[in-house]
């Protein structure tokens, strides 16, 4: 009787390319969700950057010194939504959309407390803070001259 030298898979062979491909795919796709978080944190940072300075940009054009300065000299002066309506112009910071996306109770804008150089200069400083992508925030500085 011959015997045939057949050549064949065996089980062990099987099971250990399932386990390399298991590998590859799971790092494969571990890769493409990090990509894909990041990027849609990139966008956001992006969009509430735009959010904070078209709000800095507001406050530096229809705010004055003198309507502002005695708000703050006790301490930081800090606007939330829910604080707003003692702004002159109101809560209307606090309503930008984009991308049918509400800024509002991210937003807080400090007015920082007055130092002697700043009273000397006639200058107030202050922060738009929002909040974006679960729990980072995006901080721009402003000044409003007398």
């Amino acid at each position: 009787m011959k015997l045939l030298n057949k050549k064949a898979i065996t089980l062990v062979e099987t099971l250990a390319s399932v386990v390399i491909l298991s590998f590859v795919f799971t790092v494969v796709l571990t890769l493409v969700i990090n990509a894909r978080v990041q990027t849609i944190r990139i966008n956001e940072r992006v969009v509430a950057v735009n959010v904070a300075k078209s709000i800095r940009d507001s406050i530096e054009r229809n705010y004055i010194y003198t309507d502002l300065i005695n708000d703050i000299t006790d301490g930081d002066y800090i606007i939330t939504p829910e604080n707003c309506a003692n702004l002159i112009n109101g809560c209307g910071l606090f309503s930008y959309t984009v991308d049918n996306e509400t800024f509002d109770d991210e937003v807080t804008i400090t007015f920082l407390q007055s130092t002697i150089d700043s009273i000397d200069y006639g200058v107030i400083h202050f922060e738009v803070s929002i909040i974006y992508y679960q729990t980072s925030v995006i901080t721009i500085e402003g000044l409003i001259y007398e």
